[in-house]
């Protein structure tokens, strides 16, 4: 029922329209992930449901005019009269919540963030240590903790520092190995195509060949100059050879007389 310009408007505290713009992304040249076809849909908020019905009633009205009337229309409404579309929204809000809750405790929400099948990345020394400083000081708070890890770590020795270091080494290795053959495996890019995370990929793929392309471009263009140089250094020789000769010949003709 909505169009583009509708949905370019946000509720805000189920009173009045604020607008929001459209940025260049949201319009095509931006990086943007798919959305999960899986994922419940947010249902519309009272007042976009009133701009709905609103439209609806004044098809010949500009869209600009449409919003910016039911906006003042929609904060001068009687409750009881933005009570239908509350009530709407709050029992479609509700499904909403449980069917969110439900999609994100099945594992869904994170698996489409990020690949289950992905290797984690480990942790590295000074992280292991921190892990251990929080576990021996819970009653510190989290910003303190991290001040007295990086504290602690500094004044360790190499000595002390080497069980972390060659840990985070080993594991390391381990993760690098793994993830060249989750790459090779295609369930990376199988991945970012289904979310849509390929995007930059190919944007930046399409960059890399206008700029292989112009580099070319200039590559045939500089050595057609080249070409056109030697050319012309060749022919300017060969006048002057043409030059001499001919001079030469003049002054034997001058001499033959």
């Amino acid at each position: 029922l909505l169009g583009a310009s509708a949905r370019n408007f946000v509720h805000a505290a189920g009173d009045i329209a604020t607008f929001a713009p459209v940025s260049v992304a949201s319009r095509g040249a931006a990086v943007k992930a798919k959305r999960d076809p899986e994922r419940p849909k947010r249902p519309l908020s009272a007042w976009l449901r009133y701009l709905a019905e609103y439209r609806g009633q004044n098809k010949t009205m500009e869209a600009k005019k449409v919003m910016k009337a039911a906006a003042a229309e929609w904060k001068g409404l009687h409750e009881l009269r933005k009570a239908p579309f509350q009530s709407s929204y709050e029992a479609e809000k509700k499904k909403y919540d449980e069917a969110f809750k439900a999609y994100t405790d099945s594992g869904k929400l994170a698996a489409w963030k990020r690949d289950p099948e992905k290797p984690t990345k480990p942790l590295i020394a000074f992280l292991r240590f921190s892990a251990e400083v929080r576990k021996q000081n819970p009653q510190v708070k989290m910003t303190e903790q991290s001040k007295l890890a990086a504290t602690q770590w500094k004044a360790l020795s190499p000595e002390a520092k080497a069980p972390y270091e060659q840990k985070a080494a080993v594991e390391a290795k381990t993760w690098k190995e793994a993830m060249e053959k989750y790459k090779a495996s295609g369930k990376e890019a199988a991945f970012k195509e289904k979310t849509g995370r390929d995007v930059p990929d190919k944007l930046k793929a399409k960059k890399a060949a206008k700029e292989a392309q112009l580099k070319e471009k200039e590559r045939m263009a500089a050595k057609k100059a080249k070409e056109t140089e030697m050319k012309l250094r060749m022919k300017a020789r060969a006048d002057v050879k043409k030059a001499k000769e001919a001079e030469k010949k003049t002054k034997a003709k001058e001499t033959e007389m």
